[in-house]
């Protein structure tokens, strides 16, 4: 309620509601577990994200609201409630697993799921939500972005991917050869 200047991104949420005269509010690259609200004389850029991650509920219930936002390169997994309030929003490049999207640009209703990502079993889970080869949701974004929560340029990351490089492969051998010992290993960045 009332903040300003906040960025909300690479996290998983039950629901994110932004009140007040919130502005200059980004929410990206998250997997939301049911709902996104900006209400009142708030403003927001909503982006790279997958929302309605579980299988339960409605992504936006009662009198939701998504005013004077940017939403752009999300997943709906059960649409928009129909009479959602989208006034001053501008809605493009988004996927809906039904018909409740705005028309044009960019949007996609009625998308199987199932063809989108590699597990989306409605589970609140990170990894149930990464794209799978092929995927419709694949450059289908602003610029030729992916969409979803691993799109764009701060892509969501795996709870068991650190923030730091990492050693992915090991060899060592059982015994030195003489007074050395030759190991192996693989690193890399995960930034």
């Amino acid at each position: 309620t009332d903040a300003d200047n906040i960025i909300v991104s690479g996290g998983w949420f039950a629901g994110i509601g932004i009140t007040g005269n919130a502005q200059n509010i980004r929410v990206t690259n998250n997997i939301i577990g049911n709902r996104i609200q900006v209400k009142d004389q708030s403003s927001a850029i909503i982006m790279n994200n997958v929302i309605h991650a579980i299988s339960t509920g409605s992504c936006s219930s009662g009198n939701a609201v998504l005013f004077n936002s940017q939403v752009t390169n999300n997943i709906f997994l059960k649409g928009i409630t129909p009479g959602t309030n989208l006034s001053g929003s501008q809605l493009q490049n988004n996927f809906s697993a039904d018909a409740s999207l705005p028309a044009g640009n960019g949007n996609l209703g009625n998308v199987n799921m199932a063809n989108v990502f590699i597990n989306g079993t409605g589970v609140f889970i990170d990894n149930a939500y990464l794209l799978k080869p092929g995927s419709l949701a694949i450059g289908a974004g602003l610029n030729g972005e992916n969409l979803g929560a691993f799109g764009g340029t701060n892509p969501f990351r795996l709870a068991v991917t650190p923030s730091i490089p990492s050693i992915y492969k090991l060899l060592v051998p059982s015994a030195a050869s003489g007074t050395n010992m030759n190991i192996i290993f693989s690193t890399r960045s995960n930034n």
